[in-house]
């Protein structure tokens, strides 16, 4: 549960008048969301083109780096 009426550090993000987000947990959040848009957009992948013969294409590489952005999000 996020803090009400105070920052929860130096870098927050005002979601609403009194209620801000840790910048570090909005990267993680969209992040994750974009890593997690991979899996569907993997499955219409295989299904137009088969299974290839690479893990390079393109819906893998996205659902790779969504993780390893949130990772970089929640460190300190």
């Amino acid at each position: 549960m996020l803090p009400l009426d105070e920052r929860p550090g130096p870098a927050a993000v005002r979601i609403t008048r009194n209620w801000f987000a840790p910048a570090g947990g909005i990267l993680v959040a969209s992040a994750g969301l974009y890593a997690l848009l991979g899996f569907p957009l993997d499955d219409i992948w295989h299904r137009v083109f088969g299974q290839e013969i690479t893990l390079w294409g393109p819906t893998h590489l996205t659902a790779g780096q969504g993780w390893l952005m949130a990772g970089a999000g929640g460190s300190r």
